[in-house]
């Protein structure tokens, strides 16, 4: 059974709209279609990413984490001699409590 398709118009800078009618044009499939395509991978990939922070967050009671500050040590040190190695978890959930502890 197909869903049902509704019109929406998109305004997209020139250049896109080239690269559109071309890959269009390449697979020989219409500019609606390859549109309705990257719009539809574009919100599976954000459902996938707010899942992931969703399971991210709830974790956070339970597994180990990294500090923010840890972190942005580690990435300000890429390319500078004293590079840092991968930081380990430094932030432990306390027992019991539910709560964050380090």
């Amino acid at each position: 059974m197909a869903s049902k398709m509704e019109e929406v118009s998109v305004k997209l800078p020139e250049r896109v709209r080239q690269q559109v009618d071309e890959l269009a044009r390449q697979t020989n499939r219409s500019r609606s279609t390859i549109i309705g395509e990257a719009v539809s991978s574009y919100m599976r990939d954000q459902a996938d990413y707010i899942r992931s922070l969703d399971e991210i967050v709830a974790g956070l009671d339970t597994e180990p984490a990294h500090s923010a500050e840890q972190i942005f040590a580690w990435l300000e040190s890429w390319g500078s001699e004293n590079e840092l190695p991968s930081p380990k978890p430094d932030i432990f959930p306390a027992s019991g409590s539910g709560k964050i502890g380090a």
